[in-house]
């Protein structure tokens, strides 16, 4: 793919997810829940974004971490989480959760893991990461839930 055709790609992808400013569906992702039975789901941004991107992966990835942040401490976090995918080298990434906007005054890494391989499109980023909020616990109807939603939803 040529870089005009990726470009204009990434303008068409980008300005299509920049519509999600909220969701009118909630969608439980895979079966985590954490020991206080507290399901994982997204939002129609983040599903669309999963769909555009095929990195439901990355669903898996932060429902299977995400407990690890969730207790008391420091640097624990049970209200927001900003996970992103950085591209490093070549096909390789980095995955990293913060407690707020990394950058931020008072934002902490709470998670990093280096990936050896992947294809995830970073060419739909706009400067070689893509964020991805994680807000909870949410009330949605009589139950709690971890919400991943996008930069655009938040």
């Amino acid at each position: 793919m040529s870089n005009d055709v990726a470009t204009r790609k990434t303008e068409k992808i980008n300005s299509f997810l920049a519509h999600y400013n909220g969701t009118e569906n909630y969608h439980r992702l895979v079966n985590y829940s954490n020991a206080d039975g507290v399901a994982l789901v997204g939002t129609d941004g983040w599903m669309a974004f999963s769909e555009y991107a095929e990195c439901y992966w990355l669903s898996d990835l932060i429902g299977s971490y995400r407990g690890l942040f969730l207790l008391d401490g420091p640097f624990m976090s049970d209200h927001l989480q900003v996970w992103r995918i950085v591209k490093t080298k070549g096909d390789s990434a980095r995955i990293e959760a913060w407690t707020d906007t990394p950058g931020a005054v008072y934002s902490r890494r709470l998670f990093r893991l280096n990936i050896g391989f992947t294809d995830f499109p970073f060419h739909l980023t706009e400067d070689g990461k893509q964020y991805v909020w994680y807000g909870g616990p949410t009330m949605l109807g009589d139950n709690y839930a971890y919400v991943l939603y996008l930069k655009s939803e938040y």
